[in-house]
């Protein structure tokens, strides 16, 4: 896959001093959106950090705002959002990778935390990035950010039973992979991988606004395609067609119920009727995911954004 960089700094040679960062905002289809993320980078990063966007090589014009000669635009041809993950490893080069999204925002002070954890704890290699919905406070903005964030709204009493693999602070010689990494990979194998073993941290301070201001339509679109995108990348690691649908409907049985469940200690905090809206992002969830494994991805895959 080839590669298109657009303002590309000199690197900094030899090994990346101990605990620079690379921040990473990954995006298809939002560049002309990007711009509150990026100046959150801007006023995040130091000397010795870098900051690199991600995307397709049709979309790196319509990047919004002044010119970043600190930025590194990297453009993909015909890449998916998974894709453009995947290459997560072949262009991020300091000692640490913050992840972002085109639709997140990062303040300074929760990069600062990072900072300070990564100083603090040698032992880890991945922190959770936890979630707020701060911005988007429509019904079904809530909906679509309960469906993913539930598990690690902060703050939380405890550690986290999971790590996003969207929005995630990560230790680049943990990744252990120079070249891309093959499509769904980030996803499915190497976040998955590094959480699993157990050096991983978190803090309330350390979060992101999961930006989604979502009506009826655009909140069912978005699941149904992000599932049947998920799904097709299961398939594609093998991941049985069975168990994918059996997935499918448990997003629709069970989930919304768990996490009605999990939600009663801030039941207040909520829009009303939020468990029937939960119950409708579920059935999205489990139509897309019948839909890539009986009928592949489609186009879905650059519908996520």
């Amino acid at each position: 896959m080839s590669e298109t960089p657009i303002d590309h700094p000199a690197e900094q040679p030899g090994t990346p001093a101990a605990g620079s960062i690379s921040f990473v905002v990954v995006t298809e289809n939002g560049v002309r959106h990007a711009g509150s993320v990026l100046d959150a980078v801007d006023a995040a990063r130091r000397d010795g950090d870098e900051a690199i966007l991600l995307t397709r090589s049709d979309r790196v014009t319509d990047l919004p705002g002044p010119a970043r000669p600190w930025l590194r635009v990297v453009g993909l041809p015909e890449a998916s959002v998974f894709a453009l993950r995947g290459h997560i490893t072949a262009v991020a080069r300091r000692d640490w990778i913050v992840l972002l999204e085109e639709h997140t925002f990062m303040t300074a002070a929760t990069a600062a935390a990072i900072r300070d954890m990564v100083g603090e704890r040698q032992d880890i290699d991945l922190i959770v990035i936890l979630g707020r919905n701060l911005t988007s406070v429509s019904p079904w903005g809530w909906a679509n950010f309960l469906h993913t964030f539930t598990l690690t709204w902060a703050p939380l009493d405890g550690p986290p039973p999971f790590s996003p693999v969207t929005s995630v602070a990560v230790r680049r010689a943990a990744l252990e992979a120079e070249a891309p990494l093959q499509e769904g990979e980030w996803e499915l194998r190497a976040i998955p991988r590094i959480f699993a073993q157990g050096r991983i941290g978190y803090a309330n301070e350390i979060h992101i606004d999961h930006v989604r201001p979502l009506n009826f339509a655009s909140c069912f679109a978005l699941n149904f395609h992000n599932a049947r995108a998920g799904a097709s990348q299961q398939r594609r690691f093998g991941v049985p067609a069975r168990a994918v649908i059996v997935e499918g409907w448990h997003n629709l049985a069970r989930r919304p119920q768990q996490l009605v469940r999990a939600l009663a200690p801030r039941w207040h905090e909520l829009p009303r009727g939020m468990a029937w809206r939960l119950s409708v992002v579920g059935l999205a969830f489990c139509l897309g995911m019948t839909t890539g494994v009986l009928l592949g991805p489609g186009k879905s895959p650059h519908k996520l954004d």
